[in-house]
């Protein structure tokens, strides 16, 4: 859904009319077009509303999500949770089912080498990953800013036994340093 029909939405679960919904930061007719779709808003406004009524960031970004982004991001999307469903419930049928669905359906490199590891992870298989992914996913950390990458975090975090030692030791301590700097 739009942002307007999510904050429609959350303005009547509020019970608030629309005067009360953007009272204080936008004007009432503004705020009924936004509504109905005819205009947008400024992000400071929509957080200004978001925050005054205690509404959580990450329930109206679930809302609105599937509207901004592109049908082959919904189908990643959908891949990784159904492959995080599978690994959480250890069924490595089912992992290596989806494993290979993202192989053969995914454009997200990340995605396919994550895939990659986990199923060989659970199909006791490391030791067969080719020095080709190895460099794929070392490559991926050759960018400047990894750190500040959730899709390569969750790499790292993946790929972890594949990593020799003294390179994975490397990542963690530029890692920790980073965090540290930034408190």
């Amino acid at each position: 859904m739009k942002i307007g029909e999510a904050l429609r939405e959350v303005r009547l679960n509020l019970g608030l009319s629309q005067a009360k919904m953007c009272e204080g930061i936008v004007q009432r007719p503004f705020y009924a077009l936004v509504e109905s779709g005819k205009s947008g808003i400024r992000a400071e406004s929509l957080i200004m509303i978001l925050i005054k009524h205690e509404v959580d960031i990450n329930y109206f970004y679930n809302l609105v999500m599937d509207s901004y982004v592109t049908s082959e991001a919904q189908i990643d999307r959908m891949l990784q949770n159904k492959m995080e469903y599978a690994v959480n419930s250890k069924n490595i049928k089912s992992i290596n089912y989806y494993k290979n669905k993202i192989i053969r359906s995914s454009s997200d490199e990340i995605l396919k080498l994550r895939a990659q590891v986990t199923a060989a992870y659970f199909n006791n298989q490391l030791d067969d990953i080719n020095d080709e992914i190895c460099q794929k996913i070392y490559k991926e950390f050759d960018k400047e800013n990894w750190i500040k990458s959730p899709a390569l975090l969750r790499l790292l975090a993946n790929t972890m036994p594949l990593w020799k030692h003294e390179i994975l030791s490397s990542r963690i301590k530029h890692l920790l340093h980073t965090v540290q700097r930034k408190k």
